[in-house]
């Protein structure tokens, strides 16, 4: 535990908002079809988010390694992941979009700051809320804030490499009123969340995609299935006469952009198929076909979603 003072003045802006919305805390939120997930463009198309759960440290590496690095070369480009609490999971990466959804729907762009409750959090993921509950909440938003990156993109076509050096927030504060330091919170617990600045410039400028919630949150069941989802609505692909048709061969660049760790082909494989199914049942109307097909050379992975 840090025994580095904290300036009053820094906690009275979340004392402040805590008070601004308390009311707003008894509100029923439903997982339902009129609430929408966002997710900035990087954070859709590179392979951030493990959909085995995120890789914990081993005891070994929290002793001689402060910062555990991830590096993958993904369908876009090559991505270092640095990060003390192993990486991300696909519940991160709905806790991110559910977010970024919050400061898209406040309608003020110039402000990278978004709050909102614990309690209302897990209301709108569709859970129970409780101890436990904020406890793994919390555990999330921490290991969201330790993260760092560093992403390059070659472009062939402009004979250019584009290095990045991002985080997803800037800071997050949590405000709990308690009777003792170790009891239980005794009010509605605020949390205030703010991106850091290419991340807020990223979504001031448009650049990002929007998602369904309840197809997220509520049809598609395993973390390969809403991974999947995600990276697909993001590639246009080309255009045929029965809509915009995305193929990519099933390889090392495909396994890394979806999180997917496992090298057992054909274990992935079967794999990918039941995510497929899973995202053509939740948005039939859309996705026409989803399917990992033999090619001439290689298993490819192929979406036709209508125009």
């Amino acid at each position: 535990m840090s025994d580095t003072p904290v300036r009053i003045g820094e906690l009275l802006p979340a004392v402040a908002m805590s008070l601004d919305l308390e009311r707003a805390a008894d509100r029923k939120i439903r997982v339902d079809s009129s609430k929408y997930a966002v997710l900035e463009n990087n954070l859709t198309r590179k392979g951030i988010w493990a959909t085995d759960g995120g890789r914990r440290p081993k005891l070994t590496e929290t002793v001689h390694q402060e910062v555990l690095t991830f590096e993958t070369e993904d369908i876009v480009g090559r991505l270092v992941m640095e990060s003390s609490l192993g990486q991300l999971s696909v519940f991160e990466m709905e806790l991110v979009s559910w977010i970024m959804a919050k400061w898209v729907q406040k309608e003020a762009p110039d402000s990278p700051t978004v709050e909102f409750f614990e309690a209302e959090l897990a209301r709108e993921f569709g859970v129970q809320w409780g101890g436990s509950r904020a406890k793994f909440q919390k555990e999330a938003l921490r290991k969201l804030d330790r993260v760092r990156f560093t992403a390059e993109v070659w472009s062939e076509k402009a004979k250019t490499l584009v290095t990045e050096h991002f985080g997803i927030f800037d800071r997050i504060t949590i405000v709990e009123r308690k009777n003792s330091r170790f009891g239980p919170a005794i009010r509605p617990v605020p949390i205030r969340a703010r991106f850091r600045e290419f991340i807020h410039e990223q979504l001031k400028a448009g650049q990002y995609r929007s998602y369904s919630w309840q197809v997220l949150r509520g049809a598609l069941k395993t973390p390969l299935a809403k991974r999947l989802y995600v990276l697909l609505d993001g590639q246009r692909g080309r255009e045929t006469s029965q809509g915009w048709l995305y193929e990519h061969t099933v390889d090392e660049k495909l396994l890394s952009s979806l999180g997917v760790r496992d090298r057992n082909l054909s274990r992935v494989r079967t794999s990918l198929r039941s995510a497929c199914d899973e995202i053509k049942d939740a948005e039939p109307q859309r996705y026409l076909r989803c399917e990992v097909r033999e090619g001439t050379r290689s298993w490819v992975l192929s979406a036709l979603k209508s125009s």
